[in-house]
């Protein structure tokens, strides 16, 4: 009898610890798969140019992005949706908003584009109506602080950029072509969407996660073009063999790395599964969020 319950406790507790791993997952956002392979990173200067015929702009915009390549990853998830000003207002009424340098805390409660406040009785709560929509005004630490909480972590650009194009090197999540309709971007017509928009800037700005389902991925992960810009986890850095590196790049090591374009673009050009923008890491501002990976 002794040896049984033994063995009864110690089932019972290993089934609670696998019950509390998932539990992380499903109460801060829905994950996708991303299966272990290859995938091209990166633009060849052939496709600069293609994209500078077709899209505007000049090299220098697109230069970060040289050289296309390979880059081959174990199986991870992402987060299907981008995180939420619900989700984050649990975490910051667990946590607290930290400051991490002086001034700069997780977010940044006291800009009017913030769309969560703080009240009397010092609990974070979404602006109503904005529940389910993507959390702005959130440094870099305030997104890597949440990750570590979720459970989870910031992606690499690489996992972020596979998640987004696929494996066939797509320049937007739905395919070559572009459809200003198929995201959350300034040139985007839906009325029945600009209308759900809080107003930022003109009437415009991000909307709830999944707004755009033609606009999925490969993988069925949303708004990867357009919404928020989406803060990865490393420092800024040239790609291997990038022609163009004196060893004197500003950018090195100085700033991070947000993806995907948001709201507030208007050129195609920016808004591609390559394109990679630099950020301060202590810069929140109303055109970027995050969502997180996981193993």
């Amino acid at each position: 009898m002794k040896n049984f319950l033994i063995i009864f406790f110690l089932f019972l507790s290993l089934n609670v610890s696998a019950q509390e791993i998932p539990s992380s997952i499903e109460n801060h956002g829905e994950m996708v798969l991303i299966p272990e392979g290859e995938f091209i990173m990166g633009t060849n200067g052939e496709q600069i140019k293609s994209t500078i015929g077709l899209l505007g702009g000049c090299e220098e915009w697109y230069i970060l992005e040289y050289p296309k390549h390979k880059v081959h990853l174990p199986s991870y998830y992402i987060d299907k949706y981008e995180v939420t000003n619900k989700d984050y207002c649990e975490f910051l009424n667990k946590a607290g908003n930290q400051e991490e340098e002086k001034g700069v805390f997780y977010i940044k409660i006291t800009s009017g584009n913030c769309l969560l406040y703080q009240d009397r009785k010092g609990l974070f709560i979404p602006k109503k109506g904005y529940e389910n929509y993507p959390v702005i005004m959130v440094s870099w630490y305030g997104a890597k602080a949440y990750a570590k909480w979720a459970g989870k972590r910031l992606p690499t650009e690489a996992e972020w950029e596979k998640a987004a194009r696929g494996t066939k090197g797509w320049f937007w999540p739905w395919g070559n072509n572009w459809d200003k309709d198929k995201c959350n971007n300034w040139k985007m017509k839906k009325k029945n969407l600009v209308r759900l928009m809080p107003d930022i800037y003109d009437g415009r700005g991000p909307l709830p996660g999944g707004s755009f389902p033609e606009g999925a991925s490969p993988y069925g992960v949303m708004d990867m073009s357009g919404n928020v810009a989406e803060w990865c986890d490393e420092w800024y850095g040239v790609y291997p063999g990038y022609p163009y590196y004196g060893g004197d790049n500003y950018y090195e090591f100085t700033h991070k790395v947000t993806r995907g374009g948001s709201w507030g673009i208007d050129m195609p050009g920016g808004l591609r599964c390559a394109t990679r923008s630099i950020h301060r890491s202590y810069a929140p501002d109303p055109y970027t969020g995050f969502r997180c990976c996981s193993e």
